[in-house]
């Protein structure tokens, strides 16, 4: 199942404006996100609500998930997404999309596995061609493309093969490696290991 096309055009960073004669905003990066998480948690489960999103941020060392507050992880349970200032709106809803996969079961990026990754990866290029109508594949580079190109076989056999294996708020290096089997058994072992791998120990 596709998702619906919008038209992003008019978009605004964060102001809102009414359209008008109507009760409708023009899309801005806030509800964009909430577009964006309600699309991710169709196709991969729910994400783990005891977590609180505080809002995004455009800075120059993003894009990534930031944990507020004191001592240790998981500290507050409050994150903020952290986005690069970039030069269009479409640059930052293609960052903002593949943040929103790290949204659904925030992890200390020390311990994001591939797989992780690569759905982030995957995800972000989808939301763009299907629900804004630009392919940004290209976009992709380093170890984002091995990311995204080892989740591509089980994507494209099911794009919601997670959701039926990873209950709410579970994080991804903790889904079953027996279940990515069983959906695909052609996939080698090697392929499996590679998808658990630490993605920032390379």
């Amino acid at each position: 199942m596709k998702m619906d096309r919008i038209n992003i055009n008019s978009c605004k960073l964060f102001k809102a404006e009414l359209i008008s004669d109507t009760n409708r905003a023009m899309w801005t990066l806030p509800s964009l996100f909430g577009d964006m998480l309600l699309e991710a948690e169709k196709l991969f489960g729910e994400r783990d609500t005891s977590w609180t999103i505080l809002g995004i941020h455009l800075s120059s060392v993003g894009p990534f998930i930031r944990f507020q507050g004191p001592g240790k992880f998981p500290y507050n349970k409050q994150i903020i997404i952290e986005l690069s200032l970039v030069g269009n709106i479409y640059q930052a809803c293609w960052q903002l999309a593949h943040e929103t996969i790290h949204c659904l079961a925030p992890e200390e990026r020390c311990n994001a596995i591939y797989l992780e990754e690569g759905i982030a990866t995957y995800y972000q290029n989808l939301y763009m061609f299907e629900r804004i109508g630009l392919d940004t594949q290209h976009w992709n580079e380093g170890k984002y493309l091995k990311a995204r190109d080892l989740v591509k076989p089980l994507m494209e056999h099911d794009r919601c093969f997670l959701k039926g294996i990873r209950p709410k708020g579970t994080l991804f290096r903790d889904i079953n490696p027996q279940d990515i089997r069983n959906i695909l058994p052609s996939l080698s072992e090697k392929h499996i290991s590679d998808l658990y791998a630490k993605f920032n120990e390379e």
